[in-house]
Parts: C-alpha cells; structure tokens; sequence
C-alpha cells in the first residue's frame, strides 16, 4: 500500500484539503496506521426471505438454495425470489434454485462503539480534522512565521517517509 501510495505522490503530489474550517486527512495510506473504527450492537429481527417467517424458526436454512417456490411478496413488499421491491417475476409463479436469504425488518440500535480493531473493514475511520494546533506543532518552527491556517497548502509525505511499519 505505501509503495503505491508513494507512486501517487510522485506522479500527483498529495495535499490536504482545506475544507469547513480544517485541514482534512483522508489519505488511505496514513489511515492505514490507525486500526480504530466503529462497532454497532443492537438487536434485529430477521425473517426468511421464501416463507416470510422469523428465521430462527423456518424451515429454510439461509444461503441454501430450494426448487419449486412460489413467487409472492414477502410482508406485501419484497419479492421472495430476488428480494426486489420491484422485479418482473410473476406473482404465483414457480422457481427453482431460489437462495434462502434473510430479510432485516425491525432492528433497535443499542450503542455504536469506537474499537480498535472493527469486525466490518468498511467502519474504519475514513478521514479526521486538524486543528490550528496540531497544524501548527507539525511545523518547524521556521515555518510557523510563513504559515497562513486555511489559505498555506500542506503537502503531506507519508509515503516517502514512513515504509509500512
């Protein structure tokens, strides 16, 4: 990741944004340092997508695929053949080969978690703020006379600096 983002640099340069008053980190390599990111714990009810039932107690065991299934909307809504609110399969219909998956149809969000390693690689944190003084105790001290927060570019080096450790 660093030898590419290094690449990157050389061909494009790297800036940071100025953006609603800060300077923004969003450079992928640089996160990659910081593990941290966000868990969701709650609790949900799920129900099958062929019988509409809960999928605790169906019959249907999810991912597993079942022939001669008949198509209708599950919960008057979704089609219980591809999950579709709207498709063009016909309601009465028999299918087979029809995957078993499950519908989330009530879900109660208890507390969101910040972690230091999160299941879903997704929920990591994708860019963060600087201050004027975190800006600011960055530069040289030669550097801070010459420095105008919000209107100097910031060029960032991470990759030319840091290798992967």
């Amino acid at each position: 990741m660093h030898a590419l983002g290094e690449q990157v640099h050389d061909q494009f340069g790297c800036e940071l944004e100025y953006r609603d008053g800060s300077y923004r980190v969003n450079c992928p390599v640089l996160l990659s340092h910081n593990r941290m990111g966000f868990s969701i714990a709650g609790t949900g009810r799920t129900i099958c997508s062929i019988c509409g039932q809960d999928m605790l107690t169906c019959p249907h065991i999810k991912g597993s695929t079942y022939d001669r299934i008949t198509a209708r909307k599950i919960q008057g809504k979704r089609c219980n053949i591809c999950g579709e609110q709207q498709c063009e399969h016909i309601l009465g219909a028999t299918h087979d080969k029809v995957r078993a998956f499950g519908i989330l149809v009530e879900i109660a969000i208890d507390h969101i978690s910040l972690v230091e390693n999160p299941a879903n690689p997704l929920a990591v944190i994708q860019e963060h703020s600087l201050t004027k003084k975190d800006v600011l105790e960055m530069l040289h001290e030669d550097q801070r006379d010459r420095f105008e927060y919000g209107t100097s570019t910031i060029h960032c080096h991470h990759c030319k600096l840091c290798k992967g450790a």
